[in-house]
């Protein structure tokens, strides 16, 4: 063996580093990241606050808080999400919301299920996206009183097959029975 080494597998390790070496470099890179995420979650929620960023970039801005947003941030979340008129970027605020406060975020979801979220004239219909979000939010989030909810009959198959995804993950959590 050309260093002496081995990793346990038979063959040489030819490159000066055992397996053990890289898996604290991988922690310190993994911590850096969410570091760098976590301190660009205030320039990122200030992007989606500002009506005058184009709204692409208010979109991707708030697609990136999913991973950014920390828990503080979470009234902030659903202040934006509320008060935002497009349906696109409300889903990806509920989704950066459910991602730092899951219960919160499964009680919106709910409300977007029923029909009866926060934006006036709500239809599932017209806004897909956000029926989504919230059946994706619910299947992550929600409990076993949820699965009415994403069992419902909806109008595509696409959403049938969503809500169906959601339930079987709800169901998967459960303990083993008896």
């Amino acid at each position: 063996e050309p260093d002496g080494e081995s990793d346990g597998d038979g063959e040489s390790d030819t490159d000066g580093e055992s397996d053990g070496e890289s898996e604290p470099d991988a922690q310190k890179l993994a911590a850096a990241d969410a570091l760098g995420e976590a301190r660009a979650a205030p320039a990122l929620l200030a992007a989606v606050d500002d009506p005058s960023v184009p709204p692409l970039v208010r979109l991707q801005a708030a697609s990136a808080l999913a991973r950014a947003a920390r828990p503080g941030d979470a009234s902030t979340l659903a202040r934006l999400r509320g008060e935002e008129p497009t349906s696109d970027l409300r889903a990806a605020l509920h989704r950066a919301l459910a991602a730092v406060d899951r219960p919160r975020g499964a009680t919106i979801a709910r409300q977007v299920l029923r029909g009866t979220a926060a934006t006036p004239g709500f239809d599932a219909g017209v806004h897909d996206v956000e029926y989504r979000a919230a059946v994706e939010i619910l299947g992550e989030a929600g409990d076993t009183a949820d699965l009415p909810l994403l069992l419902a009959s909806p109008v595509s198959r696409d959403r049938r097959a969503g809500g169906l995804s959601a339930a079987t993950r709800i169901v998967s959590r459960l303990p083993p029975g008896p």
